[in-house]
Order: C-alpha cells, then structure tokens, then sequence
C-alpha cells in the first residue's frame, strides 16, 4: 500500500458518508429495506454497496481475505453502514495514511509493515461482506488480465 492510495481511500470514503447521509436523510437512519421499498432506496442502497466494493478494491488482497471487525458486524443489525462506523473507518484510513508515509519516509524496505497490514484487515472488516467479496473478485480478474 502506497501513501497515495490511501490517501484515495480517504476520498472514496468520504463519498461513501454523502451517500449514507443521503440514505438517512430520506429513509431514516435505521430504514429496513424491502422487496415494496421505493426504488430509489434500493438505487442509493446498490451506490452504497458499490461504494464500499470500491473501497476494498483499493485494498491489499491479503487484507480482504482476513478482514478484522472491530466495530462488530454492522450488517447483521442494520442494512446500511452507520455514521458512527463510517467515524471508525475513516479513522482507521487516516491512521493507514500515516502509517503508510512513515514506511514510505524510512530507510526499511523490508515487508510491508504489520501497522499497514492490520489497518487495512481494519478497514475490510467495517465493509459489508458482499463489497469485501467484490473486491476479491476484482483482484482475481486483475490477475487474471495480467
């Protein structure tokens, strides 16, 4: 992981919040969705999901098959990512982001430091499964293109 990927990941995540945001502003924080939902929930819900299968894409692949939940399995409770977990993990990016310069600024070029590793399995457990799975899917093709 590169200083400059992470810092995308910060902007990627920061339009991740407008589209929950959104969500909350029109359906109400805690909305469950449904087959008989307005389709514009479900059309800002896939936005949500595709938001955060970009996220994962632009992490580490070791990362997404050990993600780390910290904050709990959001997705169990509710449909949509919280504000509260969105908070966490753009901690967590920023936290990559130094991690990341500090690597980058150092002598060491031995492996990719565990303080970049863990950050990233971090921020793959604060993303729903089926974007963590994506983002798999995107590496596979990536290799496969290769």
């Amino acid at each position: 992981m590169k200083t400059y990927i992470a810092q995308q990941l910060a902007i990627e995540a920061a339009k991740l919040t407008e589209l929950v945001a959104r969500f909350a502003a029109s359906y109400g924080q805690h909305y469950t969705l449904k087959p008989a939902s307005p389709q514009p929930a479900w059309d800002l819900y896939d936005s949500i999901i595709a938001q955060q299968t970009s996220i994962a894409a632009m992490l580490d692949k070791e990362a997404l098959e050990n993600p780390y939940s910290r904050v709990g399995k959001w997705w169990e409770r509710q449909d949509i990512i919280d504000l509260a977990t969105l908070h966490e993990l753009a901690s967590e990016i920023f936290r990559l982001i130094s991690c990341c310069a500090a690597y980058e600024s150092s002598d060491v070029e031995n492996a990719i430091p565990l303080s970049i590793r863990r950050a990233q399995e971090s921020i793959a457990g604060m993303l729903h499964p089926t974007a963590v799975h994506r983002g798999l899917e995107a590496h596979e093709l990536a290799v496969e293109s290769a």
